[in-house]
């Protein structure tokens, strides 16, 4: 796995920080009172914020929302974004796909039967294994929904590199703008890298956005799937502005 992968997930870029800081403040609380109280204090009250469904559901609005605009254009073809993958022990020591690429091939394979457009599914081997999570995305969609896959793009480690070398395919065959397939929060990242690359790049219309209405009491109490929510769209809005800072010239 790149550095600049390793780093973009992990604890340091993670809401998680919040919760060593608190530690580390009690730790030093034990030699500066003032101190470490007040660092303790300010970090779990940020932890506990981050964590609550008000918070998650307006960071993922603001994710959601940067697609602006969908125009008319016709997309040439459908590119399945990579995801996350999960390791199993049935009956020998393997990877699958996990929820968020699960439910990237459930968007594609809608989007095949409205459309019919050929398919190219994008994504390296994910860390510790050598199986390409384009061949497990390609295995699902074929087997499980029977959704041919024209395309195979099996070296991508990151976004940028989805786009990077499924770029390179899609203009192999003349196709300058596609359909997009994956969460509507990590969508203004992969458009971006997409344009980047010269491919006119649309949201798939089978990717739900989140509710974002009115606030009551339930909002206010922090939930694991809250902070796992918050923990996306940190890594989202990190790595665009890291995108657009790097990868721009």
């Amino acid at each position: 796995m790149s550095l600049e992968r390793t780093l973009s997930y992990s604890i340091l870029l993670s809401p998680m920080i919040l919760l060593v800081t608190a530690l580390v403040g009690s730790a030093i609380g034990q030699r500066w009172p003032r101190i470490g109280l007040n660092s303790a204090l300010i970090s779990l009250l940020g932890l506990y914020i981050l964590a609550t469904p008000w918070s998650a559901t307006r960071l993922i609005a603001y994710l959601e929302n940067q697609v602006g605009d969908v125009t008319t254009a016709t997309p040439g073809a459908i590119v399945v974004l990579s995801g996350d993958t999960e390791r199993v022990d049935e009956p020998k020591e393997t990877v699958r796909l996990g929820l968020l690429s699960i439910e990237r091939v459930y968007f594609a394979a809608r989007d095949y039967r409205t459309s019919r457009l050929p398919v190219l599914v994008t994504g390296g081997a994910s860390a510790g294994t050598n199986v390409p999570i384009a061949d497990l995305m390609a295995e699902a969609l074929t087997k499980t929904f029977d959704v041919p896959v024209r395309w195979r793009e099996t070296k991508a480690r990151t976004t940028y590199e989805n786009a990077e070398f499924s770029a390179e395919l899609l203009k192999k065959n003349g196709i300058s703008t596609i359909t997009v397939v994956t969460q509507a929060w990590h969508m203004p990242r992969a458009i971006w890298a997409f344009h980047r690359f010269g491919i006119h790049a649309l949201p798939s219309k089978f990717a739900p956005r989140h509710i974002s209405g009115g606030s009551n009491f339930s909002d206010f109490l922090p939930s694991a799937s809250a902070l796992l929510s918050t923990a996306y769209a940190i890594h989202e809005i990190l790595g665009s502005a890291y995108y657009r800072l790097t990868r721009s010239q």
